[in-house]
């Protein structure tokens, strides 16, 4: 799987949901914190409320995940 930014041990998802907005589903499969250079159009961090623009990096803590739903 390749995206923006992407590399292992971050992994990216993307897909619409019911109410039609996009989802990016950013995974660290790792024991170490990571981050992600966020390569999509701006969003919010529907776990943490935090908000993702584009280019800015996204940290990730050990085997964790964020997930971003575009504005």
């Amino acid at each position: 799987m390749s995206g923006p930014g992407q590399h292992f041990p971050i992994v990216v998802k993307s897909g619409v949901n019911a109410r039609g907005r996009v989802l990016h589903y950013l995974l660290n499969y790792s024991a170490k914190p990571q981050a992600f250079a966020y390569g999509f159009s701006a969003g919010t961090d529907l776990l943490s409320g935090k908000l993702a623009a584009a280019a800015e990096m996204v940290p990730l803590a050990p085997w964790g995940v964020a997930i971003v739903e575009e504005d």
